[in-house]
């Protein structure tokens, strides 16, 4: 047995990854991106992404180990985390801490 082979293809170069660790419970990000295209990759346990579709509509999905999402500029996004978990964050710009590229939904 020599294991598994996973391959992803990008629609845009990746210019920085992060490797993310969550705890059982906590929540992070409820904002969106004016360029960047992210992808969400899980290395071990499993997140509840939550997005607005292109409608306002909100959408939920279950990313499971070696499932691979992407997150498009523009879409509102948040995960939940029901176990410890693990993932690689792909970036398509490189993240400026000082100028982030990381917006909050405006409430009316």
């Amino acid at each position: 047995d020599r294991g598994e082979s996973h391959t992803f293809l990008f629609k845009y170069p990746i210019v920085e990854t992060n490797h993310v660790v969550s705890k059982t419970g906590q929540k992070r990000a409820f904002h969106y991106h004016k360029d960047m295209t992210e992808y969400l990759y899980v290395t071990k346990g499993e997140m509840e992404l939550n997005y607005l579709d292109e409608d306002g509509n909100h959408q939920s999905i279950i990313i499971h180990k070696f499932e691979m999402f992407e997150i498009d500029p523009y879409v509102y996004h948040w995960t939940i985390f029901n176990q410890d978990t693990e993932y690689l964050n792909f970036l398509t710009t490189i993240f400026d801490q000082h100028n982030p590229d990381s917006h909050k939904l405006a409430l009316l």
